[in-house]
This record gives C-alpha cells, sequence and structure tokens, in this order.
C-alpha cells in the first residue's frame, strides 16, 4: 500500500494529477488549503491573482483514494465539522477536525485542520474568509476524544516546532490554534506529524514526534513525499 503526502494545493489540480499519474498511490493525504471554494466562480483568492476556474472535477484521483483537511483558505462554511469523513467527490473525501482514518497497515491517522489567515486583512468577511478558519474549543475536544494516534495531519503545527521553523513568516506564530495543536501533541503522543502551511519544506523533531512541514507546488520546496 502507497501513501503519499502533500501539502497545500490551493486547488492545482494539474500538479496533483500529475503527481498520481507519475507514482500510482493507493492514498494520498493532504495537509489543508486543498482549494475548496465551489460558490467561487474564479479562486483568485487561492492562487494569488492567477484567474483559473474553480471546478473540482478537473481533479483526476484514478484509483487513489484522497484524504484531506481543511486549511485556513477553504468556503468553511460549506466543510461539516462533525468529528467525522465525508465523500465530497468519487474517491475524493474531506476529514473534518478530530476525524480519525485507519491505514491498511493498521496505523491511525488523526485530521486536526485550521488556522488563521494572516491576510485575512485583504478578504471579505463571508465571501473568501471565514471566521470558522481557526481551530475552536470544540474542535479541539474532537481532536483529544481521539486519544493516542499514529499520524497526525494538520495544516498548521504545535507552538513547539516553531523553534525550528526559522525562515517562516512570524506572524503565523499568532495563531490560538497552534496552541490547541500543541494540546494534541501532548495527548495524542503521534509518532509522525505532517502539516502545510508555512509554504517551506522543513522536517525535526519535537516530544518525540518527527515532523515534516510540506511546501506548495507552484514554491519550488518539497511538496510531497512517501508515507514512511
Amino acid at each position: 500500500m502507497k501513501v503519499l503526502v502533500v501539502g497545500d494545493l490551493h486547488g492545482d489540480w494539474g500538479k496533483l494529477n500529475a503527481l498520481i499519474t507519475k507514482k500510482n498511490p493507493d492514498i494520498v493525504l493532504c495537509c489543508g488549503d486543498f482549494g475548496w471554494w465551489p460558490k467561487m466562480e474564479v479562486s483568485k483568492p487561492v492562487l494569488y491573482g492567477q484567474q483559473k476556474k474553480w471546478l473540482l472535477k478537473g481533479l483526476k484521483p484514478g484509483k487513489a483514494k484522497i484524504y484531506w483537511c481543511d486549511g485556513n483558505h477553504e468556503e468553511h462554511p460549506l466543510l461539516p465539522q462533525d468529528g467525522q469523513i465525508h465523500e465530497m467527490y468519487d474517491g475524493v473525501f474531506f476529514c473534518s477536525r478530530g476525524s480519525k482514518l485507519t491505514l491498511p497497515d493498521r496505523r491511525t491517522v488523526l485530521f486536526a485542520g485550521g488556522a488563521d489567515s494572516i491576510d485575512k486583512g485583504m478578504r471579505t468577511p463571508g465571501h473568501d474568509w471565514f471566521p470558522e478558519e481557526t481551530i475552536k474549543d470544540k474542535d479541539l475536544d474532537k481532536m483529544l476524544d481521539a486519544g493516542m494516534v499514529d499520524i497526525v495531519v494538520s495544516h498548521t503545527c504545535p507552538t513547539s516546532f516553531f523553534p525550528s521553523l526559522r525562515g517562516g513568516n512570524l506572524a503565523k506564530v499568532n495563531d490560538p490554534s497552534c496552541v490547541a495543536l500543541e494540546y494534541v501533541l501532548e495527548k495524542c503522543r503521534p509518532d509522525l506529524w505532517f502539516f502545510g502551511h508555512w509554504h517551506m519544506a522543513k522536517d525535526g523533531k519535537s516530544n518525540g514526534c518527527r515532523w515534516n512541514c510540506l511546501d506548495y507546488p507552484e514554491h519550488g520546496g518539497r511538496w510531497w513525499l512517501w508515507l514512511p
């Protein structure tokens, strides 16, 4: 069973399609900012000025199953946050905050989406920015209820990872979601943690957990890897 982990996609289905075609994974896990904007005519706020049509059907998972958590740049009111996994399109599954997936090798994956948008001042509330983007107390409760897990897939990261993220945008440390994820790290005690959001490729170890920060396709850094 081959499992790929990818960083922010921002709706760049072409890059993901090409990766799936080349690598032929069975499962793809995405660390948020997937590109879920079904009500918008174009995805300008997601792709930084590029006028590309939002069309989930442009995604071609083939035989692969894609599981993604929410980032900060999604249309949050259209995403159910009930601690469950939802099939949004054939083979494409949204994993709400606190949902848990058991891989074929029996390892468990906890999904912990959400983060603060440092560019929210340039966005329009209710249109391309939503207060639901950050992790709330009720979301944290669902995550902690998962108990011990093997792997966490989130959008941002716990506060204890900050020292290793030198060169990242320091505004991203002022995020209550990171504080919430520190509680997840302490209680759920994962062996592996994957996240995006910081738009860089880094890895490290904290509190016994090996972690990887993944970039996004257009940025030039490592934006995917095989699950060990």
